[in-house]
This record gives structure tokens, C-alpha cells and sequence, in this order.
């Protein structure tokens, strides 16, 4: 009885540490060796330090992220450090090196000099808001979910001659779209479009930023029905588009 109580147990063991391992695609495992090396190689890396064999929703958020990702961008590098406190202490090094809380997981972003910035104590990770962070702390053109490559090609030129108010009827009013979805979306680059234009160019920042808080408000605290829940997020990240500045790898301020 001992005996098949131990057998079944190992195959839990295993059986976990096998699920880990396939969860990890898109990820590449980091040690004090290969650390360096890799990191350089890549514009940006993301780095998540954390137990040895990891597991649960942030582990899936992150995984979830690299095989997203990975798909079309080549110039950022999904890293995962396996911190053990135990027998030789693997990667304790590395975690001590860049500061890493003994509170797991801790994601830094960091570019090819080694330069890092923190992912924000504060902020739950999940896919979205992981997202979000990439998109914020690069210059890698992430598309957000309910927004599409071309539509934020055209927000990006919008901004760059902000001046010429016919440009935003010339960009956006002349599309025409059939897919549903995507006219959804059409609509809001539309409005925020037509909105921009009418602004002066040192308040669109300040519209940006303004506006973004009160959808999100409205997400959190307001009684809303998941359908309309699902129209502010697509609008807070369709608005993500239209902004420029990007902070820099060496603001170590969280969001």
C-alpha cells in the first residue's frame, strides 16, 4: 500500500513538473551562464525570476504573453530564472545581483546593456496588463486586443501631423469596413480621430491621459454589464495608439 502511495505520488511530481515545462513555450531558461550572453543578443528581454518550478495564474499570464508575442516580434526575448533557496542555491546569484525580493515572481525588463526596469509591485500580473507594460517601456509595436496593425499605423501618422485637421477625415472617415469586428473598432479610432483634431497639440497628451483614467474608473467602480465593460477596454486600449511618448528604460518610477 506504502509502496503504491509513493509511485503515485511521483507521478503527481512528475506530472506537474512535466505540465510546467510544457506551459513554458516561448520561454527560454536562464541561468548565471547563458544570462548575459542571451540578454544582449536581443533589444529587449523579459525577465521572470521566480521558484524553480513555477506555477498558477501569473506563470500563465507570462508564458501566455511569450507565445503571443514571439509570433511576430523577434527583437524581445522571453526569459524565465529559477531561483532556488536550497541544496546549491541555483541562480541565487543572478537574483541577488538585480535585487530580486524573496517574494516570487519578480519581472524586470531589461535592454541588450542591461539596463532593467521593474514590473510595478503594485500592478496585478496578468496578460493585459503585462501587455501593457511591453508596450509602454518599447519601442515594440504590440497590437492590443480590439485594435488592428493598420488602423494604429494610421493613429501613429495622425499624431506625427496633428496640425492638418483634413488629414483625420483623409485617415480614418474614407474607410470602409465589412468585418464586423473590425468596424466596431473603426468606429472608435474614428472618434478618437476626430477628437484629436479639434485639440491643440500640447493638450492631446493631457486628453490622452485624462481620458484613459476615466474609462478605467469606469471599468472599475462603475455598475456596468460585461458588454459594455468590453466596449471601455476596447476603448482604452484603441487610445493607447494615439499616444507618443515613450517613458525610458532608465525610469525605474513604477505605473
Amino acid at each position: 500500500m506504502l509502496r503504491n502511495y509513493k509511485i503515485y505520488l511521483i507521478f503527481l511530481i512528475s506530472t506537474k513538473i512535466l505540465t510546467v515545462f510544457a506551459s513554458a513555450k516561448g520561454c527560454v531558461e536562464l541561468d548565471n551562464l547563458t544570462f548575459d550572453k542571451l540578454i544582449r543578443r536581443f533589444e529587449w528581454s523579459l525577465v521572470k525570476f521566480d521558484v524553480a518550478f513555477p506555477y498558477g495564474d501569473k506563470h500563465e499570464a507570462f508564458t501566455s504573453l511569450a507565445k503571443e508575442i514571439g509570433t511576430s516580434q523577434d527583437e524581445i526575448l522571453f526569459g524565465l530564472v529559477g531561483v532556488k533557496d536550497y541544496g546549491e542555491k541555483d541562480n541565487s546569484d543572478l537574483a541577488e545581483r538585480f535585487k530580486v525580493p524573496n517574494e516570487y515572481p519578480e519581472i524586470k525588463l531589461f535592454n541588450k546593456n542591461l539596463e532593467y526596469i521593474d514590473y510595478p509591485s503594485k500592478l496585478e500580473v496578468t496578460l493585459d496588463n503585462l501587455r501593457q507594460f511591453v508596450r509602454d517601456k518599447t519601442n515594440l509595436h504590440i497590437v492590443l486586443p480590439e485594435c488592428y496593425q493598420e488602423y494604429d499605423k494610421l493613429a501613429a501618422k495622425l499624431r506625427k501631423n496633428i496640425a492638418d485637421n483634413q488629414l483625420a477625415d483623409e485617415l480614418f472617415e474614407n474607410i470602409s469596413e465589412k468585418d464586423s469586428n473590425k468596424s466596431k473598432s473603426l468606429k472608435i479610432y474614428q472618434l478618437f480621430a476626430n477628437k484629436l483634431s479639434t485639440l491643440a497639440a500640447n493638450k492631446i497628451d493631457e486628453y490622452l491621459e485624462n481620458e484613459e483614467k476615466r474609462l478605467k474608473n469606469l471599468i472599475e467602480t462603475g455598475k456596468l454589464s460585461e458588454n459594455k465593460k468590453s466596449e471601455l477596454k476596447a476603448k482604452v486600449n484603441i487610445l493607447q495608439s494615439f499616444k507618443t511618448v515613450k517613458p525610458k528604460i532608465d525610469d525605474k518610477d513604477e505605473l
